[in-house]
């Protein structure tokens, strides 16, 4: 999810071979038998970030890979979660 909104973001690279950050994630995930998906429905993850603990009034942190290895810190508005959050 972080990826796939990083990638809607333009923030995260794409491989050599032309994969997506996230298809490659989902990609070593199944190869190690863990999930791809979460386990709960996207509107119940975006109405948990208005109480997340990195909210400051009405910005949240969001914590975005820009490639394998390298994370930035994101602050986005509540208001537009909904059209950046993949």
């Amino acid at each position: 999810m972080a990826a796939a909104t990083a990638e809607t973001m333009g923030l995260a690279d794409s491989s050599p071979e032309g994969r997506t950050l996230s298809e490659r994630i989902r990609h070593d995930f199944r190869q190690l038998g863990l999930p791809t998906e979460p386990p709960y429905p996207r509107e119940d993850i975006l109405r948990w970030f208005a109480a997340d603990k990195k909210r400051r009034g009405d910005t949240v942190t969001l914590v975005l890979p820009l490639h394998l290895g390298q994370c930035k810190l994101v602050p986005m508005r509540l208001d537009d979660l909904q059209g950046n959050v993949s």
